[in-house]
């Protein structure tokens, strides 16, 4: 027995399970897959490793470790760690675009650890909202208590993003060895500064859908 495919609308469901490509029973409910099994209700368990064949689904399905469909992969969050001090490196702009090109925007966590030494192992950190229009480039941030600020990539304005403590900054421009660079419109960087001269500073950066 497999399930040849689940429709859903919301959270309640219908499940058709097959054996040889023959309708043998239907149920109608609400599910729960734990552990390789699907919960159909009343006691009927069908232990399952995939769901083969169509899955329609209307409603909204949440992926708590993020959702694979063929060879791609979503996840709700990307998150960059840099150590190269005086220096940028260059963001995944697809990634960005997914999470932050939406109508809502996504959520910047940009943070400084290590920045004296061993004693600040936990992180100090600043949070910021971003909405980023990927055919134009443009972006816009907004946070509590602080300026908004807006640029576009490839515009070669220097524009910071955002920073913490003049150690860790969200920037367009690139920076080698402590050199300033220009905006070269390749996309949004991330730089390890020396506001504060930790010898294992680093900076930790994650956007948030």
């Amino acid at each position: 027995m497999h399930i040849g495919f689940l429709l859903f609308d919301g959270a309640d469901a219908e499940a058709h399970v097959y054996r040889q490509d023959l309708v043998i029973q239907v149920y109608s409910g609400r599910f729960t897959a734990t552990g390789g099994t699907l919960d159909l209700g009343d006691g009927v368990l069908a232990a399952v490793a995939a769901i083969e064949g169509d899955v329609a689904v209307t409603g909204r399905v949440d992926a708590q470790g993020g959702l694979r469909i063929g060879a791609h992969e979503y996840e709700p969050r990307y998150h960059v760690s840099h150590t190269v001090k005086g220096s940028t490196v260059l963001l995944d702009q697809d990634r960005i675009g997914q999470l932050c090109g939406d109508v809502d925007g996504c959520e910047v966590r940009i943070a400084m650890r290590l920045w004296r030494g061993a004693q600040d192992t936990a992180a100090a950190s600043r949070v910021f909202h971003l909405h980023y229009d990927v055919p134009t480039r443009r972006w816009r941030i907004g946070e509590t208590g602080a300026d908004e600020r807006f640029g576009q990539i490839g515009d070669n304005q220097h524009t910071l993003v955002r920073e913490i403590f003049d150690t860790c900054y969200l920037t367009e421009r690139v920076y080698d060895n402590f050199n300033i660079g220009l905006d070269d419109g390749q996309g949004f960087k991330l730089l390890l500064w020396n506001g504060f001269n930790g010898p294992d500073r680093r900076c930790e950066l994650t956007f948030i859908d």
